[in-house]
């Protein structure tokens, strides 16, 4: 189930942003010179999707996936596609220094407390970086645009509630300055974008609504913390799904 939502998550993604990356590296993943390609890590690779498809699209190139669950494909895979089961706090023991050409990770927001972004994550993929190569992240926030009231009070509860155990919901607006802090690299960009919720929106709202289908059924986020957020709101498990079916169902049209 967690993998249905990551790939339908992927290819959402993909849809906002017309490509399956923004950072300019597309000559660099066509390069080979005496038969080596550029050196691709993705962190927090989940089931392979993003790494599957790119593998496929720049064959000369080597792309390492990263996650922390073996849920990526261990037999059916382009060649140069690898996969290892690490957790990035703890380092990542296979790859030395100055080796990625280019580093990759996503929807990482709420897996990390904000210390561990920048005493441990950030610095772990600047090590592994080679000088002049690229880092890219992709993050969302826990903060919906223009919701109702019962929305608003929903996305605040989750913010409150990932503050009680350090993590901020709302850490990809501060990425760009954690990296600028670290004095070790230049050139960073932060760029913002909004997906409509619901049919309304055309095909990223779909896919959008798609993937909270995919969670109502099965294990979206919110619905997965209603024991903890009901009980941080004050309120009864069943106030609780009204408040889901309020802001976010009827909203996306999946009821």
């Amino acid at each position: 189930m967690e993998v249905d939502r990551l790939q339908n998550t992927h290819f959402l993604l993909k849809h906002i942003w017309k490509s399956n990356f923004f950072a300019p590296i597309e000559q660099l993943l066509d390069s080979c010179i005496n038969g080596k390609g550029a050196y691709v890590l993705d962190i927090g690779c989940g089931p392979g999707t993003w790494i599957l498809e790119m593998a496929s699209e720049y064959p000369d190139a080597e792309f390492i996936g990263i996650d922390i669950s073996p849920v990526y494909p261990s037999e059916v895979k382009p060649p140069k596609a690898t996969f290892y089961e690490y957790n990035v706090l703890k380092r990542l023991p296979t790859i030395p220094d100055n080796t990625a050409d280019y580093v990759h990770m996503r929807s990482m927001n709420a897996a990390f407390t904000e210390i561990e972004w920048t005493e441990v994550v950030l610095p772990e993929l600047i090590r592994v970086l080679k000088p002049g190569g690229w880092i890219e992240l992709c993050e969302l926030d826990m903060q919906f645009c223009n919701p109702g009231p019962s929305g608003k009070r929903l996305s605040d509860a989750a913010i409150a509630f990932f503050a009680t155990i350090d993590i901020n919901g709302l850490i990809a607006a501060k990425l760009s300055s954690f990296l600028s802090e670290t004095h070790q690299l230049r050139k960073i960009k932060q760029e913002e974008r909004s997906s409509p919720c619901g049919k309304w929106g055309g095909t990223v709202g779909q896919l959008v609504s798609q993937s909270l289908q995919v969670a109502k059924d099965n294990i979206d986020a919110y619905i997965g913390l209603k024991t903890y957020l009901s009980d941080f709101m004050g309120v009864t498990h069943e106030e609780y799904d009204r408040i889901i079916e309020k802001s976010m169902l009827k909203k996306f049209g999946l009821i």
